[in-house]
């Protein structure tokens, strides 16, 4: 059984994962464009949690 990310109302899976990190991404880099450290930081700090989850997906 897969588990459930509840706040995204989806299966965890490699694909949601990696669509998150890309997302999370395009906002860190808008954020660090437009000055503003401390939404890039945020988003920096989201960027790794969820590649925890990629890790731990892949098994690794």
């Amino acid at each position: 059984m897969s588990k459930w990310d509840h706040s995204r109302n989806e299966a965890i899976s490699v694909e949601n994962t990696v669509d998150e990190i890309r997302a999370l991404n395009a906002i860190a880099q808008r954020a660090e464009m437009s000055g503003n450290s401390a939404r890039a930081e945020e988003a920096h700090k989201g960027i790794n949690e969820e590649l925890d989850v990629l890790r731990s997906l892949r098994g690794k």
